[in-house]
């Protein structure tokens, strides 16, 4: 397998849910999502960290947003399990299209 495949897989990931967003609920900008775009039940949950009236919406945040909204995707994201600190999406934080510059494994790859 190509070493790459699994990082791009998640970028895919990502980039599914901010096009989703934008779209489907027009939330252009998940780095400036406007807070009163989101759901009353998280936007009290995420108030903290907004400036100037936006918040940034990270990965998994993004779908827990369309979970929110009631979004099939956000639904399947978190019946997967894939939300949470024990998700395999947390190696993406490492990777190179994230925080660091390690490749995603194929043992992460597999349990996505």
């Amino acid at each position: 397998m190509d070493q790459h495949r699994p990082t791009l897989l998640i970028c895919t990931v990502g980039a599914t849910a901010q096009a989703t967003l934008k779209e489907r609920y027009g939330i252009d900008d998940t780095g400036k999502a406007p807070i009163d775009r989101i759901p009353h039940q998280l936007r009290e949950a995420w108030e903290s960290r907004a400036t100037d009236g936006t918040v940034t919406i990270g990965l998994q945040d993004a779908y827990t947003l369309l979970a929110e909204l009631g979004n099939p995707l956000g639904k399947k994201f978190r019946d997967e399990k894939l939300d949470g600190e024990k998700s395999p999406l947390m190696a993406r934080n490492q990777s190179i299209f994230a925080h660091g510059f390690a490749n995603v494994s194929v043992t992460i790859f597999d349990k996505l």
